[in-house]
């Protein structure tokens, strides 16, 4: 089957969403993750890939195991042959060969077919499925960085609650259970290599923490990412750390901690990784993400790699790279991929579907814009249409309305926004 493109995206927030209750009324409502739009993908010939920085054990109660049973009980095991879990901030990463999924596949029950894919206790991928050298690669030296790590936990954590303490009024609202957070713990996640107690540490955690979700009571709203108290903390152990010349970092992860990892780790190597696997071009990838603003997890997708991605968080950076979904979370996630499908069953051009879709998506998002655009834009939007050198004149488009648009919007709206924060 000819490959279509990879389709990559975060677990939590992004393609499922769990309920978050403040007291009594709920603030966001659990959504499940779509399997059966995943199963299309793959049977259209997508490249599936979650980049999560949750641990193995979360990415597989909530996504993976409701995947997998799907497919075994569809007798549509062998699709996941193109499907790649990448977990811990893409620390360890899952993937799944033609002739082991063919075992599984005849096992006599799914309860059978499950201890072969999540292992006995079914938290974590058997060792099967492990790319074991990739997690060598990625994990810390404890031997040499371990004491290190242990003093930076507790001058992190004393560090949070003087801040803490110092900006508890603004909890008031936004944090009914502010016990919760004032005694942080640090915990090593691990990665099981094989039956023998070989384990590897790919990171070291300080959690929980307050987060910029804790800033959305009524009195307190306006406030930026920067403001908040993790990602004050992640910059104080990225300052400590540049200063022991470790080759580690520190990173806002997940809905409460920050993690500190190898320094090259991080959902860019992720991708990098599976791009050189799979021989892929960074045009044939679409990422999807919840935190696209500046010090997210997913935010180097496109700094750094140059991948086209839509933001379904609330408040993203301003870039030509990066689109808003429909709507934030989940759904508006689910509303795209359904758009790339539709348009995979007519696409019929040399290049991949990703690639037309992404080019086709910029192209009608400056249709919608035209009274905003300069003749210059309009000139090379002809271009596309009868130039053969069709790339380098979207890139060019690219440029043009991200100069223009900044230019005309102070609060940095990207085009086709439709639930950016103001970033002003």
């Amino acid at each position: 089957m000819k490959r279509n493109g990879i389709v990559a995206f975060d677990c939590d927030g992004t393609y499922c969403q769990k309920e978050v209750r403040e007291g009594r009324k709920i603030r966001s409502k659990e959504i499940p993750p779509d399997i059966p739009l995943l199963i299309q993908l793959l049977e259209r010939g997508f490249v599936v890939a979650v980049c999560s920085g949750n641990s193995a054990k979360h990415i597989i109660r909530v996504l993976m195991r409701p995947l997998f049973s799907t497919m075994y009980q569809q007798g549509k095991l062998q699709l996941a042959e193109n499907v790649y879990a990448f977990f811990q901030l893409g620390g360890g990463l899952a993937r799944f060969s033609r002739d082991n999924l063919a075992k599984i596949q005849k096992a006599k029950n799914w309860q059978a077919a499950e201890q072969l894919l999540f292992g006995a206790k079914g938290d974590g991928f058997a060792t099967d499925h492990l790319d074991v050298d990739y997690v060598k690669r990625q994990s810390i030296d404890l031997a040499k960085h371990g004491a290190m790590l242990e003093d930076l936990m507790d001058a992190a954590t004393s560090k949070y609650k003087q801040l803490f303490d110092a900006e508890k009024s603004r909890y008031k609202r936004s944090c009914h259970r502010r016990s919760d957070f004032e005694n942080p713990e640090p915990e090593l996640r691990r990665i099981q290599l094989d039956g023998n107690d070989n384990e590897r540490v790919v990171q070291y955690t300080l959690r929980p923490l307050l987060s910029e979700k804790h800033y959305t009571a009524a009195s307190n709203r306006g406030l930026k990412y920067e403001d908040s108290i993790r990602y004050k903390i992640a910059e104080y152990m990225n300052g400590r750390l540049e200063q022991q010349g470790a080759g580690l970092s520190a990173t806002a992860a997940g809905e409460a901690s920050v993690d500190i990892t190898n320094h090259d780790l991080s959902k860019k190597t992720a991708l990098e990784h599976l791009r050189g696997l799979l021989h892929e071009h960074s045009e044939n990838i679409l990422y999807f993400g919840d935190e696209l603003h500046s010090g997210g997890n997913d935010v180097v997708v496109p700094l750094d790699l140059k991948i086209t991605s839509f933001s379904v968080g609330h408040e993203a950076i301003f870039h030509p790279y990066v689109f808003a979904a429909p709507e934030p979370g989940p759904r508006g996630t689910f509303s795209v991929l359904h758009s790339l499908l539709g348009f995979s069953s007519t696409h019929q051009g040399n290049n991949s579907v990703v690639d037309a879709y992404r080019e086709e998506h910029a192209r009608q998002i400056i249709l919608r814009k035209l009274d905003q655009l300069s003749a210059d834009t309009l000139q090379s939007m002809a271009l596309v249409a009868t130039a053969g050198a069709r790339d380098q004149n979207m890139r060019d488009i690219h440029k043009l309305v991200a100069e223009q648009v900044r230019s005309r919007h102070e609060n940095q709206r990207p085009p086709g926004a439709s639930h950016w924060t103001d970033s002003s």
